[in-house]
Order: C-alpha cells, then structure tokens, then sequence
C-alpha cells in the first residue's frame, strides 16, 4: 500500500569498506544524514552505529560491522514522501563512502 509507512534499515559505510572489502581511501568516520525533498527537513541521522542493530542486519543479510566501527546505521519508520540519505566524513573530512537502503519486512 503506497500510503503504509516503511520501515528501513538506511547505513552510511566507511570504515567496513576497509575491513571488509580492502577498499583504501574510505570515510574514517561516516555520519549519515536522511533529509525529506519537499522541504528539506533532517528527519533522521546517526553518527556513529549501535551493535544493537545486528540482529537486523543478519535478519536482512547485511554484511557485519566490525563491533566499535564508526560507520553509521539507523532503522528509521518513513512515511510515503521522496527522500535523500547522505553520506559525509564527521569535521569535513573526505574519502570514499556507501549508502545502503534496506526495507524491514
């Protein structure tokens, strides 16, 4: 139904592209940020991610993060409307860096 809000797992990866994947050159500390089109509003963001979401990264075949990695996930319920989730290094610093978008069944 497309007037159902949904539920997403959003991840903005850094620091697990390294430690999964070799990638050099990577955000060190990703932050992650969910902006609404229409009006621009942050309505969610994170930081740094909490082990308390791995139960729903394997329920949704996410790879791991490396316990005490600063990448950034959140699992944030989302009402029908367009959105933008941006991916930026805490203080400006720069490197390569992954949004994921996965929806919660």
């Amino acid at each position: 139904d497309s007037n159902t809000p949904k539920t997403v797992l959003i991840r903005g990866i850094g620091p697990a592209l390294r430690d999964i994947w070799n990638v050099t050159g990577v955000l060190a500390d990703p932050k992650l940020e969910v902006f609404r089109q229409r009006d621009g509003a942050k309505v969610a963001d994170n930081d740094n991610w909490d082990a308390a979401l791995q139960p729903t990264f394997d329920l949704l075949g996410a790879y791991r993060f490396t316990r005490g990695s600063r990448d950034a996930a959140l699992l944030v319920t989302l009402l029908p409307d367009v959105y933008t989730a941006q991916v930026s290094g805490v203080g400006g610093t720069t490197g390569d860096g992954v949004v994921e978008v996965y929806e919660v069944p």
